[in-house]
């Protein structure tokens, strides 16, 4: 039984720390792009709806693209895992 458990503790902390990691890194990338709105730390003007505006012709900074695709892979990874294991 003390060994479920500590597989279940380090699946948590895992877990945990990846998302506080994310969210961090997520704030970092978006605080300087005008999707981040001025009341949660992103630019003067920046609002939710100018994700909307040319998006198909937009060029996206890089580490946007590193971190939808980082985190990304860690819900398909999730989802893998929970499908097939």
């Amino acid at each position: 039984m003390r060994i479920k458990y500590a597989h279940k503790a380090c699946d948590k902390t895992y877990r945990t720390s990846y998302f506080i990691i994310a969210v961090f890194w997520g704030w970092y990338v978006l605080k300087d792009t005008p999707y981040l709105p001025y009341y949660l730390g992103g630019m003067a003007g920046g609002d939710y709806k100018n994700i909307d505006l040319e998006t198909i012709y937009s060029e996206y900074p890089a580490p946007l693209i590193a971190y939808s695709f980082c985190t990304f892979g860690y819900h398909l990874q999730d989802m893998i895992t929970h499908a097939f294991f």
